[in-house]
């Protein structure tokens, strides 16, 4: 007969794998997160990543999965317990990356009052948001950008050159400096631990965590149909293969051998090369396989026009993406920065009394592009409005300018055109401002002329990362600036130096009017307005 287990012993038992198992502890002890209590529910799929024992992991994966919170708790239950006596070096892309992890993730984790028993009574503040004690060790938080942090640290400083570790994490991987695996490695050097773990949202195929998935056992979830008992991957799947339209309009995620409905929650993850996985656990996952992700809204935004696909790939099916196209793109790079760094906002309502600057491509045969900005008070400048068109004079933009600011309520500061607008024209004896000043009461001034058209590129580059956009407002000035591109040429099947003349050309120029102005020290040019020496918008 076997003896029954007493609660006591259920209890030895529980604390005895919770010491080692980071899903239990987190799932026993009922830990508060951010979004509630940690619980198994919608993320089966967490179990393994969090458990697997492999010395590299590596997590390529769709956006809001909880991979992140998953990981700081691995790093908290292996800090409470002992198993990283030398501490934990957790890294991000950028210093406010860290001030803001800090502040808004790890900070309430510890200092919930349902985690006091299971963390808070373990961690000492050290009043620094970027280092944090843990038990007997140290969890630090660090900038992965060397370029910009680290070098110059390691210069002035040993503390951070030596900082040592047993667990290494680099999240965000493909935003970070190429160096930062090997600076991680080094804070590893003395550790008889030595762990660590990469996150990250894919970019380009065979570029960061694509290329360190490829070097692990490339993990995926396998789906188990409830009708056939068949098993199935979505994320290897086209989309439009992996999900079906229902006669209802509700979509299903599909099997593929009987063509049923599947349930994500019943899968597991299966290795595509099992040898690796005592060295190298990997794991893709995509918004696909997730099962809190309703597919019907997954559908509807992959199949909505005006989805961007480099974008829906990266975040929400969790895979790198190149389109050869967006090689000629001036500003690829800086504007899906923007989306990843929801710069690209739904809207963005002017401040009242805030003067809006505007900034000009005129054309005169040709289409003309302005661009409404708005400084903000953290150091951006907000994008409220964008407007192009083409077959008209310049009474028109004005009006369309007096129109906006009766209806607004806007006010105006300065308005800046291309160096040109300065220049006098051959026939009528002035320039482009003084006509719009002597007709329209409408004064401009000149932003300089660059020496190169690729000086004013580079410049609107750098600017990019300044300013966001109102989605609404400047729905096809974003458009334009993705597509802004070199020529191409067919027969030797490179790009020119110069840009393309076509529909995302006027937007473009206009953009690099703004950042030839704003070079000249916050917009101080000449005023080319005849006889004005008033910083004021129309006449009067």
């Amino acid at each position: 007969m076997v003896a029954a287990i007493q609660p006591q012993n259920l209890e030895q038992l529980a604390a005895a794998y919770t010491e080692l198992n980071p899903w239990l502890w987190a799932y026993l002890n009922k830990v508060k997160l951010v979004g509630g209590v940690f619980k198994r529910t919608n993320h089966e799929y967490l179990y393994e990543p969090m458990t697997a024992q492999a010395p590299e992991r590596t997590v390529m994966k769709a956006t809001q999965g909880g991979f992140t919170e998953a990981e700081v708790l691995r790093c908290l239950h292996g800090m409470t317990q002992g198993l990283y006596p030398m501490g934990v070096l957790y890294m991000f892309p950028t210093r406010d990356d860290v001030s803001d992890f800090s502040d808004t993730r790890f900070k309430p984790l510890i200092e919930a009052q349902e985690n006091h028993k299971v963390i808070g009574q373990y961690v000492t503040s050290t009043d620094r948001a970027n280092l944090k004690r843990v038990g007997n060790a140290f969890i630090y938080f660090r900038s992965g950008n060397l370029g910009k942090d680290i070098d110059d640290k390691i210069k002035s400083s040993s503390k951070l050159k030596s900082l040592p570790a047993d667990h290494a994490v680099l999240d965000e991987y493909d935003e970070m400096s190429a160096g930062v695996e090997a600076f991680a490695r080094g804070r590893l050097a003395h550790s008889d631990v030595k762990t660590m773990s990469r996150l990250a949202n894919p970019t380009l195929p065979a570029f960061g965590i694509d290329a360190a998935y490829a070097a692990s056992d490339q993990r995926r979830w396998h789906i188990r149909c409830e009708h056939c008992g068949q098993w199935t991957c979505l994320d290897l799947l086209p989309l439009d293969t992996a999900l079906r339209v229902q006669a209802d309009g509700t979509v299903i995620r599909l099997c593929q051998h009987c063509e049923g409905a599947l349930n994500p929650r019943l899968g597991q993850w299966v290795a595509a090369y099992p040898s690796r996985s005592k060295r190298h656990a990997g794991f893709q996952i995509g918004h696909v396989s997730m099962p809190f992700v309703d597919p019907t809204e997954l559908y509807n935004d992959y199949h909505d026009p005006r989805t961007n696909k480099a974008i829906f790939t990266r975040l929400r099916a969790g895979l790198p993406f190149f389109d050869p196209i967006l090689l000629g793109c001036y500003w690829h790079t800086e504007m899906t920065a923007a989306d990843i760094e929801c710069r690209v906002l739904p809207t963005i309502p002017a401040y009242p009394g805030v003067p809006i600057d505007t900034y000009w491509d005129v054309g005169v045969d040709d289409c003309t592009a302005i661009w409404f900005a708005q400084r903000d008070t953290d150091g951006y400048i907000n994008m409220v409005h964008h407007y192009e068109s083409s077959g008209a004079g310049v009474g028109h933009y004005i009006g369309h300018l007096r129109r906006l600011a009766e209806r607004n309520r806007w006010t105006y500061g300065e308005h800046y055109g291309p160096h040109d607008i300065g220049v006098t024209e051959w026939g009528t004896g002035t320039t482009r401002a003084e006509t719009a000043w002597q007709k329209y009461g409408f004064r401009f001034k000149a932003a300089r002329r660059p020496q190169e058209k690729e000086d004013s590129i580079e410049l609107a580059r750098q600017l990019l990362g300044r300013l966001r956009f109102s989605g609404d407002t400047c729905a096809e000035g974003i458009q334009a600036l993705r597509m802004y591109r070199r020529e191409y040429d067919e027969k030797s099947r490179t790009f020119r130096s110069k840009p393309l003349h076509d529909w995302a050309c006027h937007t473009a120029d206009a953009l690099q009017t703004m950042a030839l102005a704003l070079a000249e020290g916050g917009g101080q040019v000449k005023s080319h307005a005849a006889g004005s020496r008033i910083r004021t918008l129309f006449g009067g």
